[in-house]
């Protein structure tokens, strides 16, 4: 299977997002799974469900965020080697990191 980088996952997420959003992923080891988090103002008041839904699935509501396939659609088979996403809103992110979104 081809491999799937970081940096695949982390432009496909942040040409998702805009400006906007924020986006940090990594892959510890070669064999390793890509994780990581997103922020984004949209998020507020989503429910964590749907925000992964949105993530994996995909997103084509009219709105601020853009429609996109979700990282299934987008990555295909090789969205199996994307582990834990974690998805925040502006104040989430905030008490989360302890640092300004």
């Amino acid at each position: 299977m081809e491999i799937v980088t970081a940096e695949e996952v982390e432009q496909a997420l942040t040409d998702w997002l805009g400006p906007d959003g924020r986006v940090e992923v990594s892959r510890d080891g070669p064999q390793g799974r890509i994780t990581g988090w997103v922020m984004h103002p949209d998020f507020t008041g989503v429910s964590r469900a749907t925000r992964q839904s949105w993530l994996w699935d995909g997103f084509a509501e009219e709105g601020e965020l853009q429609p996109w396939a979700g990282l299934r659609g987008t990555f295909n088979k090789r969205a199996t080697q994307i582990g834990l996403m974690l998805t925040y809103s502006p104040s989430e992110f905030e008490n989360a990191m302890g640092k300004s979104a």
